[in-house]
């Protein structure tokens, strides 16, 4: 079955200890592709799968993509799934060197209804569509941080779902003792989490300076729009200011100037106040009388 997010983060948090899954044996494999939009995907199955189920999957993560950016900056990338014994999506990963490559393993036994779950194949799309800028915390967090939303976008996951996540898993971001900022602290939830959370605050902020007509989706527009996609290696400082071209703001900038020198502890909860979520018995509540409601909606949805 497909990980959650908090179980996600104790999958890979243990990582470094578990031995690498059992291949199902041989996997010869058959050349399929998928097109979303203007874009075409290269896909590569053991020729033991079912091809319809995958190549679906397939589809609805470049969807979820797409109804983020609003369409796909790049023309053409190729998803190369090999098999493993048992269940469930893992081991993925976007190949480096500048390659549009995603290299990812699914269980011989994962359902449909299990792949229609997953958010791991969406995770690694977006990283195709964002610079090298040589920063974990900013590539990985990006798409922390954008995945959710993307998939609730496109239909594929609810509201109280992203929120809750977000709820449960954000705290892992804030700085511990000894933290150095964003770029002098390279652990794995610092840079995971601490850079989602420094998405999720410039999103907030992008959405006060412009009353909700820009967002972090404009900003990321803009930086694959001048170039910034898999294959360019930008300096961090390069693709933020090119994201705040996108804006008309400083926001992204502004931010980078505090948070990647020197650590910055985030008030999550008067934060989630303020957009009205809360988390009460372990259920999602919306407030619509919040002060920052329509900027929550406005993250979801795109839409002001």
């Amino acid at each position: 079955m497909g990980l959650n997010r908090s179980a996600w983060v104790l999958v890979a948090l243990l990582a470094s200890c578990s031995a690498a899954p059992e291949p199902a044996g041989p996997q010869p494999s058959s050349g399929e592709s998928v097109v979303v939009g203007e874009t075409t995907i290269e896909v590569d199955l053991p020729a033991s799968a079912k091809k319809d189920v995958l190549l679906e999957w397939v589809s609805r993560a470049a969807l979820a993509v797409e109804a983020y950016h609003g369409r796909w900056p790049v023309s053409r990338f190729r998803v190369e799934v090999s098999s493993k014994k048992g269940s469930g999506v893992s081991n993925g990963v976007a190949a480096s060197g500048g390659r549009a490559l995603i290299e990812i393993e699914v269980g011989a036994e994962t359902t449909a209804a299990e792949l229609a779950r997953d958010w791991t194949l969406t995770h690694e799309m977006l990283h195709l569509t964002a610079p090298d800028v040589g920063r974990r915390w900013f590539e990985e967090g990006l798409a922390v941080y954008a995945e959710p939303i993307a998939r609730l976008r496109a239909g594929q996951t609810t509201e109280k779902v992203v929120w809750k996540e977000m709820l449960e898993t954000y705290d892992m971001g804030q700085p511990a003792k000894g933290d150095k900022g964003l770029d002098g602290t390279d652990t794995w939830a610092r840079s995971y989490y601490g850079g989602a959370l420094f998405f999720f605050v410039a999103d907030v902020e992008l959405r006060k300076a412009t009353k909700n007509a820009k967002g972090l989706e404009h900003a990321l527009r803009a930086i694959a729009a001048e170039g910034g996609v898999v294959g360019a290696s930008w300096s961090v400082d390069r693709a933020l200011e090119a994201g705040d071209r996108g804006t008309g703001t400083s926001v992204l900038r502004d931010l980078g100037k505090r948070w990647r020198g020197a650590p910055v502890r985030v008030d999550l909860p008067a934060l989630f106040r303020e957009l009205g979520v809360e988390l009460r018995r372990g259920e999602v509540v919306l407030h619509e009388d919040a002060p920052l409601s329509g900027v929550r909606r406005a993250i979801v949805s795109g839409a002001p």
